[in-house]
């Protein structure tokens, strides 16, 4: 008998020891909607890799918007965030506007400083963007396949920018998450891009939002959390339907707070299958141009990772790397690189009163080395440890693009075709061939 005791004894320990290092999905209740009112608050804090975080939401009206023909009756958030890295901080303030009849995202308004100048930001979607799809419960799936207009304004200046969005959310199951007022119990909502890229964030029915968002799940240290928040949750018997989030209104604000972090943190997390640059010198040519000629590369081993071409307002021209890397937004990444371009150019003004630019970030091994021209700049990630021949071959493609295309650039429409020649020359600097002369 004490055989097949001591098997069912070591069977039973065996379970426990796998129920406990299981994750457990709690039964929670289908969520309903929620039912906001004037004057509901959330507050949020955390950090995403080196900067500190808070985000604060506001309801504060309900009414009528009308976009093209169409006309919704909306809540309206008022939203403010503050992010800190180191000495330096951002902030931005702005609206997003919910149909009071399902709660998908109909619009958003940002409002930041970009040279002194105001720059004012409208997005829309067309149709509205359902986010979360109401009664919540484990195993639910949706679809959202929407058209975004964006339309910038600078100093009098109006960019239209359109894409097109697919996702897919799924509730994959529940957890407890731990905030300063207690643990709290949320459905986990995984949504997922048409790249691939996913998206944790968790929903309460006692908050009526979301109590912890988590940007990139792969990456530590880079989530917001619930700290403070005053909402009644509804009464029993209120009618279903599907509630908002601010899960895009985060995202849109990284673009233009977090910046350059994003880029570091997928070129230091990559593996390393970059092809190493040759040992011999880059060949000079004479000019007879404006166009200074570059001093010969350095004779040492380095690589060139990514060539980040981006116009003025932070619109990509063109993105070149060693290998694919389809998860990474290049959109996103050359918005942060025109932010922090600008933030830390006004930041910081140079000892004549002028205002600066960012030359070089580092990261680990890594640079990012930036040379901007009146229209444009490229940014090149590199572990070079002599940089000198680089930026200056970097300034040189700078100033040759702007002399070929500077009837374009002057006031680009964002037609990718009509800047073919900056994307072929910025190709030179995964190359060694030399400059052309004009």
């Amino acid at each position: 008998m004490h055989g097949p005791i001591k098997v069912l004894g070591a069977l039973l320990v065996t379970a426990a020891f796998l129920i406990a290092a299981t994750p457990q999905t709690l039964a929670l209740a289908p969520a309903k909607a929620p039912a906001w009112q004037v004057n509901d608050y959330w507050k949020y804090e955390g950090n995403f890799l080196f900067t500190n975080m808070t985000v604060t939401l506001n309801v504060t009206g309900k009414g009528d918007i009308s976009i093209d023909t169409a006309t919704y009756h909306v809540y309206t958030l008022e939203f403010y965030i503050k992010a800190t890295l180191g000495l330096l901080t951002y902030t931005m303030s702005g609206k997003e506007y919910y149909d009071q009849a399902d709660y998908s995202l109909i619009k958003i308004e940002t409002t930041t400083v970009e040279k002194n100048q105001v720059k004012n930001t409208v997005i829309t979607y067309d149709p509205p963007q359902r986010q979360v799809n109401f009664p919540l419960e484990v195993g639910k799936e949706w679809n959202d396949n929407i058209n975004v207009t964006n339309v910038q304004t600078i100093g009098g200046v109006q960019t239209t920018t359109k894409t097109s969005e697919a996702n897919t959310y799924n509730v994959e199951g529940t957890d407890s998450i731990i905030t300063p007022g207690g643990a709290m119990e949320c459905f986990r909502i995984v949504a997922t891009n048409k790249t691939g890229a996913s998206t944790n964030y968790y929903y309460s029915d006692q908050v009526g939002q979301f109590v912890k968002l988590d940007i990139i799940p792969a990456l530590t240290n880079n989530y917001v959390t619930l700290a403070d928040f005053a909402y009644t949750p509804p009464h029993q018997g209120s009618s279903p339907s599907s509630s908002g989030n601010t899960l895009k209104i985060l995202v849109v604000v990284l673009v233009l707070i977090i910046v350059i972090i994003i880029l570091v943190a997928v070129v230091a997390s990559r593996k390393r299958t970059v092809m190493v640059m040759q040992q011999h010198p880059i060949q000079p040519v004479l000019v007879a141009t404006p166009i200074a000629q570059p001093p010969l590369a350095p004779a040492l081993s380095g690589m060139i990772e990514d060539v980040f071409l981006v116009y003025r307002d932070g619109r990509l021209i063109h993105h070149d790397a060693r290998r694919l890397k389809p998860e990474v937004d290049q959109d996103v990444l050359g918005g942060m690189l025109t932010a922090i371009q600008d933030f830390v150019g006004r930041s910081f003004p140079s000892s004549d009163g002028t205002v600066g630019a960012v030359k070089e970030i580092r990261y680990a091994n890594n640079r990012i080395l930036i040379e901007k021209g009146q229209f444009l700049y490229m940014a090149v990630v590199t572990d070079f440890p002599d940089i000198t021949a680089l930026q200056a071959r970097m300034l040189a493609l700078v100033k040759l693009m702007e002399t070929r295309c500077v009837n374009v650039l002057q006031n680009w429409d964002g037609n990718i075709e009509t800047v073919a020649e900056a994307k072929r020359l910025s190709r030179l600097m995964l190359t060694e061939d030399p400059i052309p002369v004009l």
